[in-house]
């Protein structure tokens, strides 16, 4: 479907809705990472002894 571009305000729309979409797809990465982080932080927490300094 063609659209023609009828003014600044449209166009701003488009752009901040871009931003979004980049924003969300970068926030879904990071969540992805953190998950996979915190599983190799728990497994080698299992792995080792813990040690914990008391104060």
């Amino acid at each position: 479907m063609e659209e023609k571009e009828t003014g600044l305000n449209e166009r701003e729309l488009e752009e901040i809705l871009e931003m979004a979409r980049d924003a969300a797809e970068k926030a879904r990465s990071m969540c992805e990472v953190i998950t996979e982080n915190s599983k190799k932080w728990r497994e080698r927490a299992k792995q080792s002894p813990q040690v914990r300094s008391g104060g």
